[in-house]
């Protein structure tokens, strides 16, 4: 059962995120718990990755240690400066762009090539879209949602693809962020940030990239995607004021995310580009 895909990259990191965000919250206490619990999620990730894996092989896997390094930093920042939003904002922008540039490692010479072209779009792209999510407050539940949907909409383009490795840790991390929501809906309990910035949306945003610059997933599909990170300022949303109303505002949120994964899906089937 463990081998089904849609179990191993579904079900396993949503029940380990949901134990694993509240166990910190127990251990960490009433004062340091809601600040870190977030990491919860990247932990999942992890472990949903390392299940059937030899240990021995993990710590030479350079993927497991990218995404180890990531949830790492975003535990130290909430430990560290989460009051100092400053310092958050540039750990945020900075993670993933050092990141993408270690994993993709382009070989910029003196003539520009398509790859490289694709790298910096990438890295444009990626500093854009962190820096939004870094104006968030930490209690606001809109980049959990965003987070989930985007994430969710990588996954999917990556498996049509075939990019089972891509696939695995967006479709992990999608179903982890929708567990952590669930701990802060209707009511917040937990902050999001740097746990889930750079421990989750940084991955996430990492493979996708690789998967722009190296071709191997449909371009198109990934540049569409890019709304659902900005589908609260793209769309005309409802506002909601009543306590009925903000409840089911994230659900509102997520269908109209839908509608840009589904565009991004059918893009992935029908084009080739």
């Amino acid at each position: 059962m463990l081998d089904n895909q849609w179990i191993q990259f579904g079900a396993i990191p949503a029940v380990l995120a949901f134990v694993a965000v509240g166990l910190i919250r127990l251990v960490a206490g009433p004062t340091v718990g809601p600040r870190i619990a977030s990491t919860g999620s990247g932990i999942a990730i992890l472990a949903a990755y390392a299940l059937g894996r030899n240990p021995g092989d993990l710590l030479a896997d350079t993927t497991f240690l990218l995404i180890g390094g990531l949830v790492a930093v975003g535990l130290v920042a909430d430990l560290l400066f989460q009051p100092v939003r400053p310092i958050m904002r540039t750990l945020i922008i900075a993670a993933p762009l050092l990141a993408l540039i270690w994993l993709t490692n382009p070989q910029i010479g003196g003539t520009l090539s398509i790859e490289t072209a694709i790298f910096g779009l990438c890295f444009v792209a990626i500093a854009v879209i962190t820096f939004s999510f870094s104006d968030f407050e930490q209690t606001n539940q809109t980049p959990l949602v965003l987070l989930a949907m985007a994430a969710l909409g990588i996954g999917l383009v990556l498996l049509i693809a075939g990019e089972r490795l891509g696939t695995s840790v967006s479709l992990s991390a999608s179903t982890a962020v929708a567990a952590f929501f669930l701990w802060n809906w209707p009511k917040q309990r937990f902050v999001g940030g740097g746990g889930l910035m750079v421990g989750i949306a940084a991955p996430i945003l990492l493979f996708a990239g690789a998967a722009a610059i190296g071709g191997v997933a449909n371009r198109l599909s990934l540049t569409i995607l890019i709304l659902v990170f900005f589908a609260d300022k793209v769309f005309r949303l409802p506002a909601f004021s009543s306590r009925a109303g903000k409840a089911i505002e994230p659900f509102v949120l997520a269908g109209v995310s839908a509608l840009v994964v589904l565009a991004a899906v059918a893009a992935a089937m029908l084009t080739d580009l």
